[in-house]
């Protein structure tokens, strides 16, 4: 579950995916999802991917205002700057990929997924790192101090994720939940 989203920001593009809906049961070879894209804070595009091993597919948003040749344009334009982005290189792709619209949509969705994930286990379970490895205790988080102290008592040098705040937690989790 080692997931670090790629660094787009030296492209000088704007880009969040939204109103994610997610679909487990239909998601085969890929994530079955939709989303809105937007860019520069506009809608611009619907986004996504039926889960049965196929690319995404990316439709003009019904409230994007521009012509369908500029659209196109434009999505054009945001692989292009996407593009001058590699991913980590590995065994099989010695020099990586060449970054994408898609590619970055798809650790959008895994985030949101993790995320989502992360947040629920906070709801119903305590969460704590130990000897390196994460695990959740049954018991429903107690934010009183004397739980707490009879957790760090039991679990010696343990990390509790619920105690870091929710962008250190899910970094943690990630990190250590594999």
């Amino acid at each position: 579950m080692n997931q670090k989203n790629t660094d787009i920001s030296k492209t000088g593009l704007n880009l969040k995916l939204k109103a994610i809906k997610y679909c487990e049961f239909a998601s085969e070879e890929t994530n079955c999802y939709t989303a809105n894209l937007y860019v520069d804070e506009k809608v611009f595009a619907i986004v996504s991917n039926d889960g049965i091993g196929g690319c995404d597919n990316t439709y003009k948003h019904p409230k994007c205002k521009l012509l369908r040749v500029e659209h196109s344009n434009k999505i054009s334009e945001i692989n292009e700057k996407l593009g001058t982005i590699r991913t980590a290189p590995s065994k099989f792709i010695p020099k990586g990929l060449k970054f994408d619209l898609e590619l970055w949509c798809g650790e959008q969705v895994t985030k949101f997924l993790i995320d989502k994930e992360f947040k629920n286990l906070l709801k119903t379970k305590t969460i704590i790192i130990d000897g390196g490895k994460c695990y959740t205790i049954a018991r429903k988080w107690d934010n009183n101090e004397k739980f707490i102290n009879k957790l760090e008592k039991q679990y010696k040098g343990c990390l509790i994720l619920n105690t870091l705040s929710f962008e250190e937690g899910v970094e943690k989790y990630i990190k250590y939940a594999t």
